[in-house]
């Protein structure tokens, strides 16, 4: 199983006691620290502080599913201490007991502690533990520059006295061991006090000995890191930028997450954000640990969020990040994604497609060919979240991945809703910013509103900082009412974009479901051809709805303007599909819409052919396929791909008939429909 590592600040006054085993309550916890996990004979420990009030206690905690929890030790560690396991024991290091120590406590149950002979570095605090090429490393902290290292949990040695003469010290720098290396990023000069723009990464290939150092390509603070681990052999940082500060310059009004990754130190990937469930918007820090084979992240007011990472029953290429750049000639992208066997062999796999926004792109807009994964969008500008299903017939597998859709231009105003603000409410001034991946050319902009009575387009402003630029609306007053249309031109002076939203102040009544929907009776012979009715819903405001659908069927598409559904799907019958009409301001409601099929009721049978009425060979196919009937009048025969393209279709009135079909390798779904049957089967292609 893979592990991932966690490096934290504690901060915290200790007391010497410990009670009885107890069911601690999760949301006392302080989840705003940082904590200590080992996982240890099927059950996941904490070590930290948990007292949501004070910084009073460091404390032992387990549980059996990284949920739950039992108190096991209160106060039975020192305050800012380290602790991992290494060779049999538990190992808590320094911290503090009225001033810094180096006092190091012992347990082999992670319950009762013996305080282990004193070692020969200084007393630290807010320094590194991590056992690093079977050794147990102490790294810096509290005014250290040192490396010291044991083998065998007593004698210690000194790697060396000075990691880097670039940084005197290091206070709350993190440190992982990745690939035979220790790297060494963030932290501060003094106690509390932040290094602006520090982007060093120091690398070690001779424990601890050497450091080079390295610059973070990317600008962000390595100081201002939420959370860290290794998985899939990389070093995944999540780092928190700053795009503005208040007007003294020091108070941090905002803070946004970018997700970063490496194999060595030196050469940085930026990656797709966000990836649930580590990176976490809005400036919040994050815990991470894994357990049982899932990811568990624990943010603020103790949200929990597991991710399965189990590995695949077959060989899958990861998929990165994908951006694409949306214009007449460049509307596609294609990605290698050859999946295998676990020998390395080559397979029949069927791939299934979830979209979490099918406004960007639907499921149909997927396809797998020889290997590559095509990305068809819809051309609509945005990003949204796509899960992979492949399945070999016998075993499945999810791999997820970003996709970003911007304009093939030098601008890009990343999409903001509409904004509805209740009377009295504040309005928050930062209301959109440039896309950061697209261009970083000089660009000019035209800001205008509707209502020059009730927002003035004067007062709506552009704040350029860094590579970002900032829309500021200025002096809405929350206790007069109205609404208004802000439209954001910007352009570089050879390509321009355009980005519109609503701002309303006052009262919005949610979209009306108008009865119920009558029973859709679709012949799954046809395509798929549902036309809602004017009357099934309407705004009480009088404005435009659009249409969306929670569980719509792979191969149905539904257009959001009209709420219209067609296609083609292989869902067996009967079905739901859940209508939801949004206002301008994400008020929502819903109908459902109950699928059926009394004129032909499918008869989907088994690749087992002996008894069939119907016979398809061979199976899998090269270049043809023959259907064998035992009736002479009129067969139909439709064969659609895995995402329900019709491909090929085909009609004889005999009882034997062999059809080129031409189709590339992949799973297909091959229709057969006489005055007998209606039979559904899968058709390899090799």
């Amino acid at each position: 199983m893979m592990k991932i590592y966690y490096f934290f600040l504690f901060i915290s006054v200790i007391t010497f006691a410990q009670n009885a085993p107890q069911t601690y309550d999760l949301t006392n916890m302080r989840m705003s620290n940082d904590y200590s996990f080992v996982e240890r004979n099927n059950e996941l420990w904490m070590f930290g502080n948990v007292d949501e009030e004070l910084y009073s206690h460091y404390d032992v905690l387990k549980s059996t599913d990284g949920e739950n929890w039992t108190l096991v030790g209160r106060d039975v560690l020192n305050a800012w201490s380290k602790t991992v396991f290494f060779k049999g024991k538990y190992y808590s290091i320094g911290g503090n007991i009225g001033g810094m120590t180096n006092e190091i406590k012992t347990s082999t149950d992670g319950i009762t502690w013996t305080v282990a002979a004193v070692p020969p570095f200084p007393a630290r605090r807010r320094h590194q533990v991590l056992v690093h090429n079977k050794k147990l490393f102490v790294i810096a902290g509290a005014g250290h520059n040192d490396v010291w290292y044991t083998e065998n949990g007593s004698t210690w040695i000194q790697a060396t006295n000075a990691l880097s003469t670039d940084f005197p010290h290091f206070w709350d720098q993190k440190v992982v061991s990745l690939n035979g290396k220790l790297i060494l990023f963030g932290g501060h000069k003094t106690d509390w006090a932040f290094i602006d723009n520090e982007r060093g990464v120091y690398v070690s290939e001779n424990d601890g000995a050497n450091w080079t150092r390295n610059e973070f390509p990317f600008e962000a603070n390595l100081d201002r890191v939420s959370s860290s681990f290794i998985y899939d052999n990389k070093l995944w940082l999540v780092v928190k930028i700053h795009p503005y500060a208040g007007t003294d310059g020091n108070h941090l009004i905002k803070e946004e997450d970018r997700l970063f990754s490496t194999t060595d130190g030196v050469n940085w990937v930026k990656e797709a954000n966000p990836l649930n469930p580590v990176v976490v918007n809005d400036g919040v820090l994050t815990n991470v640990t894994t357990f049982n084979n899932e990811i568990i992240s624990y943010t603020k007011n103790t949200v929990i969020s597991k991710v399965s990472f189990d590995k695949p029953p077959f060989q899958v290429p990861s998929i990165n990040g994908q951006f694409i750049r949306q214009s007449a000639t460049n509307s596609a992208t294609i990605v290698p994604f050859d999946v295998k066997n676990l020998d390395g062999s080559d397979g029949v796999f069927d791939y299934d497609f979830e979209v979490e926004n099918p406004r960007i792109i639907s499921c149909a807009g997927f396809s797998v060919e020889n290997g590559e994964l095509h990305i068809n969008p819809s051309g609509v500008v945005g990003e949204t979240k796509v899960i992979v299903h492949i399945s070999n017939g016998f075993e499945s597998y999810k791999e997820q991945f970003q996709l970003f859709i911007f304009p093939d231009a030098e601008v890009f105003i990343r999409p903001k809703e509409n904004v509805l603000l209740a009377q009295g409410e504040s309005l928050n001034t930062t209301l959109l910013f440039r896309e950061e991946l697209a261009g970083f050319g000089t660009n000019t902009y035209t800001l205008t509103s509707s209502n020059e009575t009730f927002i003035p387009s004067s007062d709506i402003n552009v704040t350029p900082l860094s590579i970002l630029e900032y829309f500021n609306i200025s002096n809405v007053d929350g206790n007069t009412l109205g609404e208004s249309k802000i439209t954001i031109q910007a352009s570089d002076g050879t390509n321009s974009f355009t980005r519109e939203f609503w701002l309303k102040v006052g009262e919005d009544e949610a979209p009306i479901s108008n009865g119920t929907l009558a029973d859709y009776d679709w012949d799954s012979t046809m395509e798929f051809d549902y036309t809602l009715p004017n009357s099934a819903f309407t705004d009480p405001e009088g404005v435009g709805l659009t249409y969306s659908s929670d569980n719509i069927p792979c191969g149905l598409i539904l257009d959001e303007n009209t709420g219209m559904i067609s296609g083609h799907t292989f869902e067996t019958i009967p079905f739901d599909i859940n209508i939801i009409a949004t206002d301008r301001y994400g008020k929502t409601t819903n109908h459902t819409l109950h699928v059926v099929d009394t004129i032909n009721a499918l008869d989907v049978e088994e690749t087992n052919l002996t008894n069939a009425i119907i016979k398809m060979y061979p199976n899998p196919s090269n270049d043809f396929v023959t259907i064998e009937t035992n009736s002479n009048q009129q067969t139909n025969v439709f064969i659609y791909n895995s995402i329900g393209q019709l491909m090929l279709q085909k009609s004889f009135s005999k009882e034997k008939e062999t059809i080129p079909h031409g189709l590339k390798t992949g799973i297909y779904y091959l229709q057969v429909i006489n005055e007998n049957k209606n039979v559904t089967k899968t058709l390899l292609i090799k």
